[in-house]
Protein backbone atom coordinates (compact mmCIF):
# COMPACT_ATOMS: atom_id res chain seq x y z
CA UNK A 1 0.00 0.00 0.00
CA UNK A 2 1.22 3.46 -0.91
CA UNK A 3 0.42 6.88 0.57
CA UNK A 4 0.03 9.83 -1.78
CA UNK A 5 0.28 13.34 -0.34
CA UNK A 6 -0.70 16.58 -2.05
CA UNK A 7 -0.84 20.15 -0.78
CA UNK A 8 -3.18 22.78 -2.17
CA UNK A 9 -2.06 26.39 -2.27
CA UNK A 10 0.38 28.82 -3.87
CA UNK A 11 4.08 28.29 -3.21
CA UNK A 12 5.86 31.05 -1.28
CA UNK A 13 9.58 30.92 -2.06
CA UNK A 14 10.48 32.99 1.00
CA UNK A 15 8.83 30.66 3.52
CA UNK A 16 8.89 27.46 1.38
CA UNK A 17 5.19 26.91 2.02
CA UNK A 18 2.04 26.31 0.00
CA UNK A 19 -0.90 28.40 1.16
CA UNK A 20 -3.92 30.49 0.17
CA UNK A 21 -4.03 34.02 1.54
CA UNK A 22 -7.01 36.13 2.60
CA UNK A 23 -7.09 39.43 4.46
CA UNK A 24 -9.32 42.23 5.59
CA UNK A 25 -8.61 45.52 7.37
CA UNK A 26 -7.91 43.84 10.73
CA UNK A 27 -6.73 40.25 10.13
CA UNK A 28 -4.66 38.14 7.72
CA UNK A 29 -5.54 34.46 7.21
CA UNK A 30 -3.15 31.86 5.78
CA UNK A 31 -4.85 28.62 4.71
CA UNK A 32 -3.63 25.35 3.24
CA UNK A 33 -5.07 21.88 2.60
CA UNK A 34 -3.13 18.63 2.99
CA UNK A 35 -4.70 15.80 0.95
CA UNK A 36 -3.79 12.23 1.95
CA UNK A 37 -4.87 9.30 -0.21
CA UNK A 38 -4.07 5.63 0.46
CA UNK A 39 -3.35 3.61 -2.68
CA UNK A 40 -3.88 -0.14 -2.11
CA UNK A 41 -2.12 -2.77 -4.16
CA UNK A 42 -5.44 -3.91 -5.65
CA UNK A 43 -7.39 -2.18 -8.43
CA UNK A 44 -10.25 -1.14 -6.12
CA UNK A 45 -10.40 0.63 -2.75
CA UNK A 46 -12.91 1.40 -0.01
CA UNK A 47 -10.57 3.55 2.04
CA UNK A 48 -11.58 7.11 2.82
CA UNK A 49 -9.45 9.98 1.62
CA UNK A 50 -8.23 12.41 4.27
CA UNK A 51 -8.22 16.18 3.89
CA UNK A 52 -6.53 18.24 6.60
CA UNK A 53 -7.50 21.91 6.53
CA UNK A 54 -4.96 24.22 8.19
CA UNK A 55 -5.25 27.93 8.84
CA UNK A 56 -3.58 30.60 10.93
CA UNK A 57 -5.13 34.02 11.55
CA UNK A 58 -2.97 37.03 12.44
CA UNK A 59 -4.22 40.26 13.99
CA UNK A 60 -2.82 43.28 12.15
CA UNK A 61 -3.32 45.95 14.84
CA UNK A 62 -0.83 45.98 17.73
CA UNK A 63 0.34 48.10 20.65
CA UNK A 64 3.77 48.17 22.26
CA UNK A 65 5.14 50.04 25.26
CA UNK A 66 8.74 50.85 26.12
CA UNK A 67 9.80 48.73 29.10
CA UNK A 68 12.18 51.44 30.28
CA UNK A 69 10.79 54.23 32.47
CA UNK A 70 12.30 57.61 31.61
CA UNK A 71 13.07 60.00 34.45
CA UNK A 72 13.67 63.50 33.08
CA UNK A 73 16.34 65.71 34.62
CA UNK A 74 15.42 69.39 34.58
CA UNK A 75 18.48 71.65 34.42
CA UNK A 76 20.75 68.83 35.39
CA UNK A 77 4.30 43.49 21.32
CA UNK A 78 3.90 34.30 19.34
CA UNK A 79 2.43 32.02 17.17
CA UNK A 80 -0.14 29.37 18.30
CA UNK A 81 -0.97 26.32 16.19
CA UNK A 82 -4.66 26.33 16.99
CA UNK A 83 -5.84 28.40 14.08
CA UNK A 84 -4.75 31.77 15.45
CA UNK A 85 -1.44 33.62 15.59
CA UNK A 86 -0.01 36.83 16.92
CA UNK A 87 2.69 39.19 15.78
CA UNK A 88 4.84 40.49 18.63
CA UNK A 89 5.99 44.11 18.64
CA UNK A 90 8.58 45.68 20.90
CA UNK A 91 10.19 49.09 21.42
CA UNK A 92 13.81 49.98 22.04
CA UNK A 93 15.45 53.21 23.22
CA UNK A 94 18.78 54.31 21.71
CA UNK A 95 21.41 56.88 22.60
CA UNK A 96 22.44 57.77 19.05
CA UNK A 97 20.94 58.76 15.71
CA UNK A 98 22.33 55.60 14.14
CA UNK A 99 20.09 53.52 16.42
CA UNK A 100 22.98 51.28 17.49
CA UNK A 101 23.66 52.12 21.17
CA UNK A 102 20.86 50.86 23.41
CA UNK A 103 19.84 52.19 26.78
CA UNK A 104 19.59 49.30 29.24
CA UNK A 105 17.74 48.81 32.50
CA UNK A 106 14.19 49.31 33.73
CA UNK A 107 14.78 53.04 34.28
CA UNK A 108 17.16 55.64 32.89
CA UNK A 109 17.75 59.25 33.93
CA UNK A 110 17.86 61.52 30.89
CA UNK A 111 18.36 65.27 30.60
CA UNK A 112 15.54 67.22 28.99
CA UNK A 113 18.16 68.54 26.56
CA UNK A 114 18.83 65.01 25.23
CA UNK A 115 17.25 63.46 22.16
CA UNK A 116 15.41 60.14 22.51
CA UNK A 117 15.88 57.75 19.58
CA UNK A 118 13.10 55.15 19.54
CA UNK A 119 12.83 52.04 17.40
CA UNK A 120 9.73 49.87 17.05
CA UNK A 121 10.11 46.36 15.65
CA UNK A 122 8.09 43.27 14.81
CA UNK A 123 9.68 40.20 16.39
CA UNK A 124 10.80 37.47 13.94
CA UNK A 125 10.21 39.75 10.96
CA UNK A 126 6.68 38.66 10.03
CA UNK A 127 5.42 38.08 6.46
CA UNK A 128 7.64 39.65 3.82
CA UNK A 129 4.77 41.48 2.09
CA UNK A 130 3.77 43.46 5.18
CA UNK A 131 5.23 46.67 6.59
CA UNK A 132 4.88 48.26 10.02
CA UNK A 133 2.89 51.50 10.22
CA UNK A 134 2.88 53.55 13.42
CA UNK A 135 -0.59 54.99 13.97
CA UNK A 136 -0.14 56.78 17.31
CA UNK A 137 2.90 57.12 19.57
CA UNK A 138 2.51 59.00 22.79
CA UNK A 139 3.86 59.45 26.32
CA UNK A 140 2.05 59.04 29.62
CA UNK A 141 3.17 59.84 33.19
CA UNK A 142 2.41 56.25 34.33
CA UNK A 143 2.79 52.76 32.85
CA UNK A 144 -0.90 52.75 31.92
CA UNK A 145 -1.22 53.42 28.16
CA UNK A 146 -4.86 54.46 28.75
CA UNK A 147 -3.91 57.25 31.18
CA UNK A 148 -5.93 60.41 30.55
CA UNK A 149 -2.75 62.52 30.35
CA UNK A 150 -1.13 61.87 26.97
CA UNK A 151 1.47 63.74 24.95
CA UNK A 152 1.31 62.70 21.29
CA UNK A 153 4.58 62.38 19.41
CA UNK A 154 2.94 60.74 16.38
CA UNK A 155 -0.79 60.97 15.75
CA UNK A 156 -2.65 59.43 12.82
CA UNK A 157 0.77 58.32 11.47
CA UNK A 158 2.09 61.91 11.33
CA UNK A 159 4.54 63.72 13.59
CA UNK A 160 3.15 66.29 16.00
CA UNK A 161 3.76 69.51 14.08
CA UNK A 162 3.61 71.54 17.30
CA UNK A 163 6.90 69.94 18.44
CA UNK A 164 9.84 70.82 16.18
CA UNK A 165 12.12 68.30 17.92
CA UNK A 166 10.23 65.31 16.48
CA UNK A 167 11.68 63.49 13.47
CA UNK A 168 10.12 60.39 11.91
CA UNK A 169 12.99 58.60 10.19
CA UNK A 170 11.09 55.52 9.00
CA UNK A 171 7.42 54.56 9.02
CA UNK A 172 5.44 52.31 6.67
CA UNK A 173 8.53 51.13 4.79
CA UNK A 174 9.66 47.87 6.44
CA UNK A 175 9.02 45.78 9.55
CA UNK A 176 10.57 48.48 11.73
CA UNK A 177 9.85 52.14 12.46
CA UNK A 178 12.25 54.79 13.76
CA UNK A 179 11.60 58.23 15.25
CA UNK A 180 13.15 60.70 17.66
CA UNK A 181 12.05 63.44 20.05
CA UNK A 182 13.71 65.65 22.63
CA UNK A 183 13.25 64.49 26.22
CA UNK A 184 10.62 66.35 28.27
CA UNK A 185 8.88 66.33 31.64
CA UNK A 186 5.18 66.33 32.38
CA UNK A 187 4.06 69.44 34.25
CA UNK A 188 2.80 68.67 37.75
CA UNK A 189 3.59 65.99 40.29
CA UNK A 190 5.05 63.54 37.75
CA UNK A 191 8.65 62.34 37.60
CA UNK A 192 8.39 59.58 34.98
CA UNK A 193 7.71 59.37 31.24
CA UNK A 194 6.42 56.18 29.60
CA UNK A 195 6.25 55.70 25.83
CA UNK A 196 3.61 53.70 23.94
CA UNK A 197 2.90 53.08 20.25
CA UNK A 198 -0.23 51.85 18.50
CA UNK A 199 0.57 50.31 15.14
CA UNK A 200 -0.74 48.20 12.29
CA UNK A 201 0.70 45.80 9.76
CA UNK A 202 -0.10 46.91 6.23
CA UNK A 203 0.12 45.07 2.91
CA UNK A 204 3.10 46.57 1.07
CA UNK A 205 1.13 46.55 -2.19
CA UNK A 206 -1.22 49.16 -0.71
CA UNK A 207 0.05 52.70 -1.31
CA UNK A 208 -1.63 53.91 1.89
CA UNK A 209 1.09 52.10 3.88
CA UNK A 210 3.45 55.07 3.44
CA UNK A 211 1.99 58.07 5.28
CA UNK A 212 4.62 60.62 4.16
CA UNK A 213 2.49 62.23 1.43
CA UNK A 214 -0.58 62.52 3.67
CA UNK A 215 1.53 64.01 6.46
CA UNK A 216 3.02 66.64 4.17
CA UNK A 217 -0.43 67.53 2.84
CA UNK A 218 -1.76 67.80 6.39
CA UNK A 219 1.17 69.97 7.51
CA UNK A 220 0.71 72.26 4.50
CA UNK A 221 -2.98 72.62 5.31
CA UNK A 222 -2.19 73.58 8.90
CA UNK A 223 0.33 76.19 7.72
CA UNK A 224 -2.29 77.63 5.38
CA UNK A 225 -4.65 78.13 8.32
CA UNK A 226 -2.10 80.22 10.25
Amino acid sequence: MKIRLSIMGYFNEHYHLFYFFQKNSTHANYKSTLHIELEPDSIITRLDELNIFMSCVYKLDLIASLNTALRPIIGSVNISLGGTGQFTAYMALYKDSGYTQLYEGSQVDISVKSILYIGVFIDDGGPSHYVLVLRNCYATPTENPEHTVKYYIIKDSCANTQDSTITVKENGVSMKALFSVQMFKFVGDYDRVYLHCQMSLCDAMDSSCTPVTDCRRRAAALLGMI
